[in-house]
């Protein structure tokens, strides 16, 4: 008997230092028959795994704001499929001054260092709770969690009639913002809004870090990806937080209003496909509902096609745009306007096609005069192509304009108006750039469409001899018996 009883605590031993492992099914033959008791049981460091592709109607709540644990995995089993249904019956949000049924979804408040992972959330609510909000996946004042592989899933997309904002997965900052987030390999779709990032208390010692990778966002009845917040990595200011800055890279963004709408703090867009918004592909503006900080954003070879609005629509900050596409949209290609704020948009390698098919004001590229802070665009080494060509002034009065308004250095307009209208251009074409397959239509859109054939002329009329444009020229192939 006292063997087995030293085994038994060894045992126990071994498993509190290693993580235990709880397992659910929901048949009862696992150790607990459902996804809310496992968090309910389980210690720091443990791992929770769904050994089964059950569904689950329940609300998750896990978290030091809940008494429970903080750090943990909670993932499928090799080969399952499982699905955590909300089914909206819990008031978690009272302390924060918000009563009633929250409608938040799977809640994970206060964690640090949790994985979850191959699982499928799902909130079917068409409610909102008293702050106006409703979410599938909720993550508060997190830090270090990694949302991988799952599916997040709302009620439906465009046309669902939500009462208030409607978030697939939100990463907010309540006490402290969320920081060290990461939401990779994921489909996003049939919400109200994909991802959001926010900072709800704006004087917190931290500011936003949060990387989503590799996503698919799909039907969504507002933005594919919202970020009204984020960090300042350079900040000489000691009173402004720093912080690595939100990373949005490789991730698809379908049949939303919007693609991705930044509202403050330092971003990086990098090699994003964004097709057939109802609105505006890309868009910057801070505004009373968004952040308070100035917006600083850089986007890298990313592209913006098919928009019933602007292809990149502009209102302020300091942003950076290189090696982009933004093709067939009703609106400008790139439209840069005024909300109060001096703006500095500086645009290299890109190439803006055909868009404005249905817009008012006929303008590949438009800068308008600012009202009350000037704006300042310098493109470099991009193609243009069309029927209208650079703008920059008043909206109704081309008299009007700032003098250092709009520069383009190196650039080829094709269009067959007017190329530039108060643009200040410099080493200049006005060619035909010969595109290989240029397409502004989302379905038959390649990025290869757009490098340049062997017999362009712009392939090495750029700065310092480079080629004009976002892609470059075609290659030319090797023949196999010239190989060595």
């Amino acid at each position: 008997m006292r063997t087995v009883v030293v085994v038994l605590a060894m045992a126990v031993i071994v498993s509190t230092a290693m993580g235990a492992t709880v397992t659910v099914k929901k048949d009862g033959t696992g150790t607990v028959p459902s996804v809310a008791m496992a968090l309910g049981v389980i210690s720091n460091g443990d791992t929770i795994i769904i050994g089964d592709s059950a569904t689950y109607d329940e609300d998750l709540t896990a978290g030091v704001a809940a008494g429970l644990a903080a750090s943990f995995t909670l993932r499928a089993a090799d080969g399952q499929t499982p699905v955590i249904r909300a089914v909206n019956g819990m008031e978690r949000l009272e302390a924060l001054g918000f009563p009633g049924t929250d409608y938040m979804g799977a809640v994970f408040f206060g964690c640090q260092g949790v994985l979850i992972e191959g699982i499928t959330f799902e909130n079917h609510t068409t409610s909102a709770n008293v702050a106006g909000l409703s979410s599938v996946l909720t993550l508060f004042d997190c830090s270090s969690i990694t949302v991988r592989n799952c599916t997040i899933r709302g009620a439906g997309g465009a046309g669902t009639g939500y009462p208030g904002d409607n978030l697939s997965i939100i990463a907010a900052g309540i006490q402290t913002a969320p920081t060290d987030v990461l939401i990779e390999d994921c489909l996003i779709e049939l919400a109200n809004y994909g991802p959001t990032v926010a900072k709800l208390v704006q004087d917190t010692p931290t500011d936003p870090s949060v990387t989503i990778r590799n996503c698919t966002i799909q039907n969504c009845e507002e933005t594919g990806i919202e970020v009204d917040a984020g960090a300042y990595p350079e900040s000489a200011d000691p009173l402004v937080a720093k912080g690595v800055g939100n990373l949005i890279e490789n991730n698809t963004i379908m049949n939303c209003e919007g693609g991705i709408q930044l509202g403050g703090g330092y971003n990086v867009v990098r090699n994003c496909t964004i097709l057939g918004c109802r609105d505006d592909g890309f868009n910057v503006d801070m505004d009373g509902d968004r952040g308070t900080r100035p917006i600083i954003a850089t986007v890298e070879n990313s592209v913006f096609i098919g928009s019933e609005g602007q292809g990149m629509e502009i209102e302020e900050g300091q942003i950076t745009i290189t090696g982009c596409i933004a093709a067939g949209s009703n609106g400008e290609g790139l439209w840069l306007h005024d909300t109060g704020q001096e703006t500095t948009v500086n645009v290299n390698h890109c190439d803006f096609y055909r868009n404005v098919l249905t817009g008012d004001l006929p303008y590949e590229v438009r800068v308008d005069l600012g009202a009350s802070a000037p704006l300042y665009l310098n493109m470099y080494n991009s193609n243009v192509v069309g029927d209208s060509g650079l703008y920059s002034g008043n909206v109704n009065d081309p008299t009007q304009f700032e003098p250092q308004g709009f520069y383009a250095h190196f650039c080829n307009v094709f269009v067959t108006s007017e190329p530039f209208t108060n643009v200040t251009n410099l080493y200049c074409w006005e060619v035909d750039p010969k595109f290989v397959n240029p397409s502004g239509d989302f379905e038959t859109f390649t990025r290869d469409g757009f490098k340049l054939a062997e017999d362009s002329p712009v392939k090495t009329a750029g700065t310092d001899g480079s080629f004009i444009g976002s892609q470059g020229p075609v290659q030319t192939p090797i023949d196999e018996w010239s190989i060595y």
